[in-house]
């Protein structure tokens, strides 16, 4: 049995120059971090004497006949990309809910190859585990989705990720530590109970691109100079009026990155003293972050209090198996 954890990530600057129609052109450049909250895999051969070939648990329990009858895409095109018959029993657990801008199908694609290429015994280091992943989700899947997610949970950390017009990319940890603790201890993060499919809500934002260039080189100067202030360990108020302007930037992408709810909800922070936020993810639903001064909290906690205030920490391992046996 192998049982793998993957973090889920928050994406705090860049979001949307890691899709391949705007990196090829002009690189992209992301400021990422992962959260101790995770998707967990486990999988083991299966027994012959059930009556099932392979058995998946997931949001619904299959029992398949063979591999090629699995419903979870990830795992059945996986597996028939490697042309794996052997049966199988795959168990996935996620500490929050899918579809709500933490990058969860990519914890749950990175993971699941962790946990796969640990049964089989074969080796892979992060890098190519990363580019695995994306392979899978943009090639076998033909899911409209950026890079970010797969090399954030993959590697873990607070990062900055730079992609490179080939695809290839840099990932710099940031170090000063009691630093980026005083930005975990400014944020706020809520589950708005919304559910959308980000693949979609991605494909109507990459569409748009062409549209909307200046949106897209204004978000990536912007986490060129998030990335100065985190070095210079400036005050975070002037990192939540970048991440104030991000959220403009990106509602300004396509009428389905925001609703109403999510514009009311916002509006109603910064009246209670938060300094920045954003809708997680590729929008629409999902999760809002906002960074506020921790006496402001409790006030702006209050204020939501229609939605599910989720506590959390920084991680800083990214996808491992935690455990192994014969």
């Amino acid at each position: 049995m192998i049982i793998s954890r993957t973090p889920y990530r928050i994406s705090l600057f860049g979001g949307g120059t890691d899709y391949n129609k705007w990196y090829e052109s002009n690189n992209g450049v992301v400021i990422s971090t992962s959260i101790n909250k995770y998707s967990y895999i486990t999988i083991r051969k299966a027994n012959n004497f059930f009556d099932y070939h392979s058995k998946i648990i997931w949001s619904v329990i299959e029992e398949v006949e063979n591999n090629n009858q699995i419903k979870r895409p990830v795992i059945r095109e996986v597996l028939k990309y490697y042309k794996y018959a052997q049966g199988l029993e795959i168990h996935h657990d996620g500490d929050l809910p899918a579809r709500s801008g933490l990058g969860s199908s990519s914890s749950f694609t990175v993971g699941f190859l962790n946990s796969f290429h640990t049964l089989i015994k074969k080796k892979i280091n992060k890098t190519n585990l990363t580019k695995e992943a994306i392979f899978v989700e943009q090639k076998l899947l033909k899911e409209s989705v950026g890079i970010q997610d797969q090399i954030q949970v993959c590697f873990g950390g607070f990062n900055l990720i730079k992609i490179n017009k080939n695809g290839n990319f840099d990932l710099i940890k940031f170090k000063n530590n009691n630093y980026l603790k005083k930005i975990k201890d400014h944020m706020l993060l809520f589950y708005t109970g919304i559910s959308r499919n980000s693949s979609n809500i991605a494909g109507i934002t990459i569409n748009s691109i062409s549209k909307k260039q200046n949106n897209l080189h204004r978000i990536m100067e912007i986490a060129n100079e998030a990335k100065k202030l985190i070095d210079s360990e400036s005050n975070i108020t002037f990192l939540g009026e970048l991440l104030d302007e991000t959220w403009a930037l990106k509602k300004d992408l396509h009428s389905n990155v925001s609703n109403s709810i999510i514009n009311n909800a916002y509006d109603i922070a910064k009246k209670n003293g938060a300094l920045g936020g954003k809708i997680l993810g590729a929008g629409g639903g999902g999760h809002l972050l906002i960074l506020a001064e921790p006496h402001n909290h409790k006030k702006i906690v209050s204020s939501l209090k229609r939605f599910t205030n989720i506590k959390f920490d920084l991680e800083n391992e990214g996808t491992k198996i935690i455990y192994q046996s014969n």
